[in-house]
């Protein structure tokens, strides 16, 4: 708490919400769990960028610290919700890294990657991430699976879609599935330039930080914070991607094995619509988990991996 005692109160006027802000700023990281702070000793962790269409991809890295075995699966990338980044899945790759490679993507204008010029199509978002495949290697005979949650499903059924031959298999959850009108206006509703108001600052703050779910720290709870903050104010880009893109007519294309993990959180019952699409798709009910489920429901979430990855 040295920062607070340092910074007398006759050289800065502290309300008490930014008091809490510094105190967390200063102190928090004492109690972040030992898979936050770093990761396993059997997990090595490391960061790297590729180039795509768009710029530089920015993707974190996790695997075995004694390298990977051989008969280990194919590696597995993942791609988060709007506006947070790959970091979201911090504890996720902790856990899975120790039996193989995880790739866990910045996705185009959100954490460190660079922006598209301008909001794009869920083709050209997704087509960014085949750039990356095969940047980094993965095709025939040496494929990748896919993980994709919110945002990140329709951008890993869109890159699975357009790489039959790069990825194995992928595994989907909450799908934010609309059709004709319901997708007009949810696309009305959100893809929008949004204010950065003292007011919406502070409801970010409430929901991440202070309304955080137990187990998750309130250091993990500002990274996610800093994270939205820093896509504004072109935060809803990647909504136009996901309100523009005809899910109805792309899911059937994807001839990869699917799975579908139903969290019950606000998009199960689209979730479980969006199932039936895949001609080879499967569906998995998880009723205890549904928001916040990569900090509080890794255990679930890795075996379910397993389960369909190997």
């Amino acid at each position: 708490m040295s920062v607070l005692r340092s910074t007398s109160r006759s050289s800065i006027d502290l309300n008490r919400r930014e008091l809490g802000v510094l105190m967390l700023a200063a102190g928090a990281a004492a109690a972040w769990p030992p898979s936050v702070l770093a990761a396993e000793p059997a997990v090595r962790r490391w960061r790297g960028y590729v180039d795509v269409r768009f710029g530089q991809l920015h993707l974190h890295f996790a695997e075995p610290a004694g390298g990977v075995p051989d008969n280990a699966p194919p590696p597995v990338m993942c791609f988060h919700p709007t506006a947070v980044s790959g970091a979201s899945f911090g504890r996720f790759l902790d856990e899975m890294g120790k039996d193989r490679r995880m790739i866990a993507v910045d996705t185009p204008g959100y954490g460190k990657s660079d922006r598209p010029p301008s909001p794009q199509p869920m083709e050209e978002l997704a087509g960014a991430v085949s750039d990356a495949i095969a940047a980094l290697g993965y095709g025939p005979g040496n494929p990748v699976d896919l993980w994709g949650y919110h945002t990140g499903s329709l951008m890993a059924l869109e890159a699975a879609r357009q790489n039959p031959d790069a990825v194995r298999r992928v595994i989907l959850s909450a799908i934010p599935y609309c059709e004709g009108e319901a997708r007009a206006e949810a696309r009305e509703r959100n893809v929008r330039p949004r204010e950065t108001t003292k007011e919406e600052l502070m409801e970010m703050w409430d929901a991440m930080v202070e309304g955080r779910p137990e187990g998750v720290s309130a250091e993990e709870g500002l990274a996610k914070l800093t994270d939205v903050l820093q896509a504004h104010p072109h935060q809803w880009w990647a909504l136009e991607g996901v309100f523009s893109y005809p899910i109805e007519t792309m899911a059937p294309q994807v001839r990869q094995p699917v799975r579908i993990l139903n969290v019950h959180g606000s998009l199960k019952d689209q979730t479980a619509a969006a199932a039936p699409l895949f001609p080879d798709g499967s569906l998995v009910d998880i009723p205890e988990l549904s928001h916040a489920v990569f900090d509080v429901g890794v255990e679930r979430l890795a075996a379910e991996t397993r389960a369909f990855f190997g």
